[in-house]
């Protein structure tokens, strides 16, 4: 199957593309293989990575990693791969807001507890 989709796409397993922002994106349908293939090959196509998780936690990415045949965790200890915990971030981030409304004790009614009054 990924040979099928290299192809489609014009790409080389043993020569990923270079310099290049990939964006995988899905509707109705999880398209979240696609992830794991593009991640196995650039880890074994030694390239480096940057990879923002927004839906699995990083053991879910490893365990898959690990049945393609690539070790994800010495991948992010060696520098290849720069690991982004999305998830955790932007609960980080809706967190910090709401202490520091409480701390200015600015919540306006309107807004009550709604923890993406800080998205914008």
């Amino acid at each position: 199957m990924f040979a099928d989709f290299n192809s489609l796409m014009n790409f080389s397993e043993k020569s990923p593309p270079k310099n290049k922002f990939v964006l995988v994106s899905d509707a109705q349908n999880d398209a979240s293989f696609i992830i794991h293939h593009f991640l196995s090959m650039y880890i074994k196509g030694e390239l480096r990575v940057i990879f923002l998780a927004l839906v699995q936690s990083f053991s879910h990415y490893n365990n898959v990693a690990q049945k393609l045949g690539v070790n994800l965790s010495n991948a992010v200890q060696n520098g290849q791969v720069i690991y982004l915990d999305g998830l955790k971030l932007i609960s980080e981030a809706l967190d910090e807001g709401n202490q520091e409304k409480s701390l200015d004790n600015q919540q306006t009614s309107d807004e009550g507890d709604n923890p993406f009054v800080n998205i914008r």
